[in-house]
Order: structure tokens, then C-alpha cells, then sequence
């Protein structure tokens, strides 16, 4: 009778060590969903990227984080949400950057807003050398108001000679966000995508074939270039990166919601 009741209570045990051993292989549970804001790509080849989300850090993983300044302020993006933009005086606010001097392909994408899109000033300036033309630029136009020039320098002085640019023809209305994206493959290879799209109708100015920078790490700007030119808006989003975006990406970056 002991032998049986034994056989028994072996019986069970090795029954609910089976039941155990089958619950540990279930699969794992789902992982949890990323943020809004963890989803937003393309990450392949991003150097730079700044959230602005009440500082200048650099998100991007490779530390190219802006100055801090007491004149920089943050404010409503273009989800409305509180302290998730740059918000620029137009004249004296702007922050110091590293990780632009970037050579061919390479592009830009940036969100951008001003009460006063006729005026002349510059986005951002990858190479703050103020008595030539180094790197690249951004702009409103100087010759077309409420329109935006990219530029490249080759190290010239500062004339046509030393510059290429590349000059919108779409006109930018006050108070209103814009996803702006600039592919640049060559001096005369280059698409300004604008809300997601491409500006088939822009022109060229200028005779630089090439870009270069005043040293291997150069000082770059966001909200001023040459020593003035100050931004009056609102900047959101910056990334750059070390190849073109595609058509696709370009209009993922623009229809991103959180």
C-alpha cells in the first residue's frame, strides 16, 4: 500500500514539474510600444538631430549638442505643445552647433515659422566664418522676399564666384509651420522638398562647383549667419544628415504626428 501511495505522489510531482517546465516556454511578453518620438526615422545616416524640447542637446547619439545662451527661449511647436521649439528674436538669439561641415551627398530637414518671411535672414550657417563663403547656408532670399535660398561656398570671397545657390520659387506666408527638406548631391545636384513637395520650379545662382569649410571642425550657427542676419521665428525639428533622403522618407518626416 506505501508502494503504491509513493508511485502516486511521484506521479503528481512529476506531473506538475511538466505543467512548469511548459509555462517557461511560452512566448515573451509583447514589448512595450515605442514613444511617438522614438518612431520617428529615418535614423540611418543622421548626424545631427535637436528636438528642441527646451534645450539645444543633440539627440542623435553623436553628441553635437548646441550652445545655451540666456537669449534662446523655447516655445509651441506645431502640435501646439508647450516648450518643444526654438523660438529666435531676430536680433541677438542664436545658438552655436558642431557637426555640420559635411561634404557630398548630405541633406537638411527642419521645421520652420516666422512673422516675417520677407525679411533677409538666415536659418542656419554650417561654418560661421562671417568674411567669406564656407559650407552651407540657409536663408530667406535676398533678392525674392518670402522666399528661401540654400546656398553652398567654396571658400571665395563673397560673391557669385565663391557660391551656388539654390532659390525657391514658392513664397512662404507669415505665421505658418513649414517642413522644409534640402537634398544636396553636387554643387548643381540639389531638391528643396517643402511640405513634403519637391520645388521643381527652383533655379541656380552661381558659379562655386564645390563646397569647403575654414577648418577640419568648424563653428556653425542656427538662427544667424555671417555675423548677423538674425532669424525672427521659430525652429523645430533640425537633423541632418550624411546622405539624401528619399521621396518616401521626405514624406514620413512631413506627415509625422505624435
Amino acid at each position: 500500500m506505501k508502494s503504491k501511495s509513493l508511485t502516486l505522489s511521484v506521479s503528481l510531482l512529476l506531473l506538475f514539474m511538466t505543467s512548469c517546465k511548459k509555462s517557461t516556454t511560452e512566448p515573451d511578453p509583447v514589448p512595450p510600444v515605442p514613444t511617438a518620438e522614438e518612431q520617428m526615422t529615418p535614423a540611418s545616416g543622421k548626424v545631427v538631430h535637436y528636438l528642441f524640447n527646451g534645450n539645444t542637446r543633440d539627440t542623435s547619439g553623436n553628441n553635437n549638442h548646441g550652445g545655451e545662451a540666456g537669449y534662446l527661449s523655447y516655445g509651441s511647436d506645431r502640435f501646439d505643445r508647450s516648450n518643444r521649439a526654438l523660438v529666435l528674436n531676430g536680433s541677438n538669439a542664436r545658438t552655436e552647433v558642431a557637426g555640420l561641415n559635411q561634404t557630398f551627398p548630405f541633406s537638411y530637414s527642419l521645421w520652420l515659422n516666422t512673422p516675417t518671411p520677407e525679411a533677409t535672414m538666415s536659418l542656419f550657417q554650417s561654418d560661421r566664418t562671417a568674411n567669406a563663403y564656407f559650407g552651407s547656408w540657409l536663408q530667406m532670399s535676398i533678392s525674392s522676399p518670402n522666399k528661401l535660398a540654400f546656398n553652398i561656398g567654396n571658400g571665395g570671397a563673397m560673391n557669385g564666384n565663391s557660391r551656388n545657390s539654390l532659390l525657391s520659387s514658392v513664397a512662404l506666408s507669415a505665421n505658418q509651420w513649414y517642413h522644409l527638406v534640402i537634398n544636396v548631391r553636387g554643387a548643381n545636384d540639389m531638391d528643396l522638398y517643402i511640405n513634403g513637395v519637391k520645388d521643381n520650379s527652383a533655379v541656380y545662382d552661381g558659379d562655386a562647383i564645390q563646397i569647403s569649410y575654414s577648418g577640419s571642425s568648424p563653428i556653425g550657427l542656427i538662427g544667424s549667419a555671417f555675423a548677423g542676419q538674425y532669424f525672427n521665428g521659430k525652429i523645430d525639428d533640425f537633423r541632418a544628415y550624411n546622405r539624401t533622403l528619399t521621396p518616401t522618407e521626405v514624406a514620413a518626416l512631413y506627415s509625422f504626428h505624435p
